[in-house]
């Protein structure tokens, strides 16, 4: 069963903007500090977890609960944003990996870099085979059309 979340106080105050550009105005502490609250009960909750002090949280402007409000409604849109804004993060870690000491891991980097960024390289596959007389002459009893050399099963 999932806990209850109590919804920010100033939700009708939402004012129409994008969920990106409410996430593009948070700081890093702010962003912190919303993440938590997605995934706590309460302000308090939140800044427990955040190790923020309440009284920094009530004096942050309206739109950091208005933020809270909109990853609420739009979870699906709350991932996406989340994702851009991380990013960056992201692809430094897989860089990283390019200064490895063990060729393992850089390799594996250096692939996957390539890939995310040109796609996977195609490959090709071969299908031709050469099929035996014998097996030629037992597919065909098999399905009824005779051997190779044009002799009739019937």
């Amino acid at each position: 069963m999932e806990a209850q979340v109590d919804m920010p106080e100033n939700t009708a105050n939402c004012r129409e903007t994008t969920l990106q550009e409410q996430l593009a105005r948070l700081s890093n502490d702010q962003l912190r500090y919303v993440l938590a609250r997605l995934r706590t009960s309460s302000m308090r909750n939140a800044c427990v977890a955040t190790g923020i002090s309440e009284s920094t949280v009530t004096h942050w402007p309206d739109y950091v609960d208005e933020t809270v409000t909109l990853l609420l409604l739009d979870t699906v849109a709350a991932a996406r944003a989340l994702m851009v804004r991380t990013l960056a993060q992201a692809m430094a870690v897989k860089a990283q990996g390019l200064e490895s000491k063990d060729e393992k891991v850089k390799q594996a980097a250096a692939s996957e870099l390539l890939d995310r960024t040109l796609g996977r390289a195609s490959q090709s596959l071969d299908l031709h085979h050469s099929i035996s007389n014998e097996t030629r002459k037992f597919m065909a009893e098999l399905v009824g059309l005779g051997t190779d050399e044009g002799e009739s099963s019937e």
